[in-house]
């Protein structure tokens, strides 16, 4: 094996607050009145019917931002319009409600690989700021030789070309790649559409998918990488 790359949000940086308050807070900004137990049900709902869709590789070709998606989803669910333009206004706000910290153990697991392993990042990108910008704010992209932000391509994962764009920048052949993430769709899929080799970070303790290794902190993959 030659390289590995991973996600970034939820694998090597923690997003806070959780993902279904900032959900809440972006209603409230853009005046929409949704009962929070609601809201928390309808994301828990789409969520569990891509995971089943994406799970038959339907859709997997697919350009459509999957956050778009998503949201598009979250809005007719909620009996709201579900245009392209307000879904990806929510896709927006929320990326940029998220702010980024280490985990604990992701800066000795990189340096850890770093001595055996090109390394590189590929991740789904909304923000503002750049994905760049986010790492060296953490002191973690001095380890990376490679970066993709879904901005540079205006296509998002889990659809094979990010995948692919990766690999050819990088010079890797997807059987000498791992890739490394904490969404099942996103990540898991979408690595092994091209033949990388998925190993899902499964920190919210999901079920943990039958065809794909699963560790529980970015830590458990020096035990399969290393």
């Amino acid at each position: 094996m030659d390289a590995i790359l991973f996600d970034v949000g939820g694998t090597l940086l923690r997003i806070t607050p959780d993902p279904k308050e900032i959900y809440i807070k972006v209603f409230e900004e853009l005046g929409i009145k949704m009962e929070d137990e609601k809201l928390i049900c309808y994301i828990k709902e789409i969520k569990e019917y891509l995971d089943e869709s994406y799970s038959h590789f339907k859709d997997i070709d697919n350009k459509e931002s999957f956050p778009i998606k998503f949201n598009k989803m979250l809005l007719e669910r909620c009996g709201l319009p579900c245009d392209y333009e307000l879904s990806r206004r929510v896709t927006v706000m929320f990326a940029n409600g998220i702010h980024f910290t280490r985990f604990p153990e992701t800066e000795m697991v990189l340096e850890a690989v770093s001595e055996r392993y090109t390394l590189g990042v590929i991740s789904n990108w909304n923000l503002d700021k750049a994905l760049d910008e986010v790492l060296e704010e953490n002191d973690i992209l001095r380890y990376f030789d490679y970066t993709l932000s879904s901005k540079d391509m205006d296509i998002e994962k889990p659809c094979p070309e990010v995948f692919e764009r990766a690999l050819s920048d990088m010079g890797v052949d997807a059987s000498g790649a791992y890739y490394v993430g904490d969404s099942y769709i996103e990540d898991v899929l979408g690595a092994m559409a091209v033949g990388m080799i998925p190993i899902f970070v499964n920190r919210r303790g999901e079920p943990n998918p039958w065809n794909v290794a699963s560790v529980e902190d970015l830590s458990g993959i020096l035990d399969i990488v290393c």
